[in-house]
């Protein structure tokens, strides 16, 4: 398994291009800010996904990139008049020693796809071939391209990118319609005795004291339910033999991210579940435009795990979606039998992987067989059994002094 590491950008400003055949033109900026209205504008009325979005690109940029000093590349696409029609927020890495263009924090997105208007992207449609050149043209130091997490439809309509997909990812995401009526909806979802077993289950939580669901009263609030997060996924995970995906630039970022003000078009919403003065379950996603995101979530390691936490903040976070008249609720990337239960629209996931240069198709030819193993992984129910089990086992035991769950 690799790793990419940050590459520190020599990029001072704004590099223009030659006009493109299509009357377009391409440049690259440094910064998210410089560009802040008129993206905003942009994904008022295009083709945006909340990973791309302003405010996540500008709050990664600062929470991440400028610790780091990752080489950020922001494409933007203007036409003659100079009226932006397209936001590449990418990012160079080191892999293997080559320099790989990749969509900026791919380690936390669900979906990579570039804000566009529907003019540009009805142009890349019909002419992706184009774009992938003009972005070659563009962009220098490159040996590589990996965009990952490209949705082969976006709000029912196909990719404009998909002609330039290479690869099928391992991991679908899975969403499902809201509705005003969330007691409806339950019903039309899950089984009457499904319902029951749920009510049971929260009955006997309620043993360990009142439960209490909400979002964060305020800022230091918030602060604190995801520091608790990562504190349960760190655990489950190490029980399960994983490594912790969540490193300390991550976990930055999403509490830079909870911060944002409360005019921000996308929010963080870290819902959680405490039984009596105790937390137990965190459920934190976005809200852009009318979309529930689902990003992290995970439970306390202590006996109260037993009467599945879990399963009641997420009925309980679907709830409150229906009453904020929120459209969709989307799980996000990877299978889980709990997903399915509620899921009623699987949107497949694809990468782009492209040598330009000699250490380009070494990188190519190292990447491409471990997505292949990985996507076999994930679709067969065997196999990915197989893996979980064998990572369990060679977890490490739990210390003694450690409460039992």
């Amino acid at each position: 398994m690799f790793e990419f590491a940050p590459i520190r950008s020599e990029t001072t400003g704004a590099q223009n291009a030659a006009d493109t055949m299509h009357g377009l033109k391409v440049a690259v900026c440094a910064r998210a800010k410089d560009l802040e209205a008129e993206w905003l504008e942009l994904q008022e009325t295009g083709w945006v996904t909340p990973y791309q979005s302003f405010d996540w690109v500008n709050t990664w940029q600062t929470a991440v990139s400028d610790l780091t000093g990752e080489d950020v590349r922001i494409v933007t696409i203007r036409d003659d008049a100079g009226q932006l029609h397209g936001i590449f927020p990418l990012v160079v890495e080191l892999a293997w020693g080559t320099r790989v263009l990749r969509w900026l924090a791919s380690s936390q997105i669900n979906y990579g796809m570039p804000v566009m208007s529907d003019a540009f992207a009805n142009k890349v449609a019909e002419d992706a071939e184009w774009l992938f050149a003009e972005l070659l043209n563009t962009l220098d130091g490159v040996d590589a391209i990996h965009l990952d997490k490209q949705p082969a439809t976006w709000r029912g309509t196909p990719n404009p990118l998909a002609d330039l997909f290479t690869d099928t990812g391992a991991n679908s995401t899975y969403l499902f319609d809201l509705e005003p009526d969330y007691d409806e909806l339950y019903r039309h979802k899950r089984s009457k005795s499904t319902r029951r077993n749920n009510k049971r289950r929260d009955v006997k939580l309620q043993k360990f004291g009142d439960l209490e669901f909400r979002l964060p009263a305020d800022r230091e609030e918030a602060l604190r339910v995801i520091k608790t997060l990562f504190s349960f996924v760190e655990t489950r995970l190490s029980e399960k033999g994983i490594k912790d995906p969540y490193g300390p630039m991550s976990k930055t970022f999403y509490l830079a991210l909870s911060q944002l003000p409360e005019t921000a078009q996308l929010q963080l919403s870290p819902y959680f579940l405490t039984v009596g003065d105790e937390v137990v379950s965190v459920m934190m996603g976005s809200e852009f435009q009318g979309v529930f995101s689902g990003l992290v979530c995970s439970i306390t390691d202590g006996p109260q795990k037993e009467f599945s936490p879990g399963d009641a903040a997420l009925r309980r976070t679907i709830e409150a979606c229906c009453k904020k008249g929120l459209a969709k609720f989307d799980f996000s990337a990877g299978h889980s039998d709990y997903k399915m239960h509620w899921a009623e629209e699987v949107i497949p996931l694809h990468d782009t992987l492209h040598a330009i240069s000699g250490g380009g198709y070494k990188y190519v030819a190292i990447a491409r067989p471990g997505l292949s193993t990985k996507r076999l992984i994930k679709r067969s129910d065997w196999l990915w059994r197989t893996i979980k089990q064998a990572r369990k086992l060679g977890a490490p035991a739990k210390s003694p002094s450690k409460k039992a769950g």
